[in-house]
């Protein structure tokens, strides 16, 4: 019911879903790569930290990298192909993410959706690429920079996310009228602290999203968080079995839905 939050929560809600289908599709991606490896299969990498990336190309080069590379390769280029000015580059960019849009679902959301990344990508062409091989750079901590160019970019990654999670373009647009609105209100704020506080799952949610990035960002050198290749084996298995218990403890009790992408 986006029309009964003030923006703070709003803006809460968006990230967390952005997070939620990181954790969500990254997951079962690695479940697929691990399960593939006890019969000796090799799948290719899904997610490489696209949340630590310092523009739009380079988050869609860490993300979903499966389906990136495929459109890449077997609609972007093919079109890219059939002209060869800065204008026909851009517009085979836009048109590659209206077709990824409606492949996630035939509705107006999920091409306005499509829209909204094929013009930022299109727009990026423009612009010099930073892709760092380190994702977020070889610091300890990110320069202001640097971390200024990743919040604009997961904002970026937020706005569109908009659509892609409501379930019509009428929802979007209420939810970035009271972002609008609300934006600079205090009350909403005061109000928007009280009601995070006040519930257990909304404050452990958030701690463990923390923890989670903090993690991420001290192994993102690594292909995966949980690689530890100079530790003795009883660390791992320790962080192992930490993680495992941690998900038993934080199970669901009741049925709850599946993956998010299995709609599509």
């Amino acid at each position: 019911q986006p029309s009964l939050a003030g923006a703070p929560l709003r803006v809460l809600a968006t990230s967390g879903f952005a997070v939620q289908i990181d954790c969500d599709f990254s997951a079962y991606s690695d479940i697929a790569i691990g399960t593939a490896k006890l019969f000796n299969i090799r799948l290719m990498r899904n997610f490489s930290y696209p949340f630590f990336s310092q523009s739009t190309t380079e988050l869609w080069q860490r993300w979903h990298i499966s389906l990136s590379t495929w459109l890449r390769d077997y609609v972007c280029l093919p079109l890219d192909r059939w002209g060869h000015s800065q204008a026909w580059r851009m517009a085979s960019i836009f048109a590659t993410f209206l077709i990824c849009g409606l492949w996630h679902g035939a509705a107006w959301h999920f091409v306005a959706w499509g829209a909204i990344n094929g013009l930022v990508l299109a727009y990026a062409t423009k612009v010099k690429p930073v892709r760092p091989s380190v994702p977020g750079g070889e610091d300890s901590l990110p320069r202001p920079r640097v971390l200024l160019r990743i919040c604009m970019t997961f904002g970026i990654f937020c706005a569109a996310a908009a659509f892609f999670r409501a379930s019509s373009i009428a929802d979007a647009f209420v939810i970035y009228q009271r972002v609008l609105a609300d934006l600079f209100s205090s009350t909403a704020y005061t109000s928007a602290i009280n009601q995070v506080l006040a519930d257990k799952f909304l404050t452990t949610s958030w701690i463990l999203v923390v923890v989670l990035f903090a993690i991420e960002w001290v192994q993102r050198r690594h292909p995966h968080p949980f690689v530890f290749p100079d530790s003795r084996p009883s660390l791992r298995w320790a962080v192992y079995s930490t993680c495992l218990w941690a998900s038993l403890f934080f199970m669901p009790t009741e049925a709850t839905n599946p993956f998010i992408y299995f709609i599509f």
